[in-house]
């Protein structure tokens, strides 16, 4: 139970990580999409979408769970399944803003003429991302805050060398939510 508990700990490091990256991410996105929805003309590369980032998170089985409340407390159990809860729900929603990010390339000229129907399909486009962004601040707000109050620092272990933007510039240079630290 201690090994699997230590697991699931070390996740949670990551997936603070992906969650302080897309709180920092969520404004820089939202006013790009705005600028799309009041027709703004942008250039083909600021139309294109960041690389979005997921949690990994598995929690641990039921039995697990059970011991790891008998142990720790129930709130620390609670808390596990939340996050385990919490992580799906910000994988569905950053996948339903990949699936509508395309459209936004209606009022790309590059790729042909853009009618009033192709801006009119991007703005609609805009709006859904939003709405969706507006989902992932709640998730990505929540689950920093809790696991702040775990103690899980926050750290991109798989890619260490990346990070939270610091600035809106980074990210559409980097093309990452979570642009170089050299350069966030």
């Amino acid at each position: 139970m201690e090994s699997e508990r230590a697991r699931v700990r070390n996740e949670l490091i990551s997936a603070h990580s992906v969650f302080q990256t897309w709180h920092a991410a969520v404004p820089c996105l939202d006013r790009r999409l705005a600028d799309i929805m009041k027709g703004a003309s942008l250039a083909p590369s600021e139309l294109r979408r960041p690389q979005f980032q997921t949690t990994i998170y598995a929690p641990p089985t039921t039995e697990v769970m059970d011991l790891i409340a008998k142990r720790y407390g129930v709130e620390e159990k609670n808390r596990l399944d939340w996050i385990a809860q919490n992580s799906r729900n910000a994988s569905t929603v950053a996948l339903s803003m990949i699936a509508r990010w395309g459209r936004l390339m209606l009022v790309d000229p590059t790729n042909g003429t853009v009618t009033t129907a192709d801006r009119i399909e991007a703005r609609l486009a805009a709006a859904d991302i939003r709405a969706q962004l507006r989902a992932m601040d709640v998730l990505s707000t929540d689950a920093t805050r809790l696991l702040g109050k775990m103690g899980i620092h926050a750290r991109n272990q798989n890619e260490p060398q990346y990070g939270p933007a610091r600035s809106c510039a980074a990210i559409w240079a980097s093309g990452r939510l979570d642009p170089p630290l050299a350069v966030r």
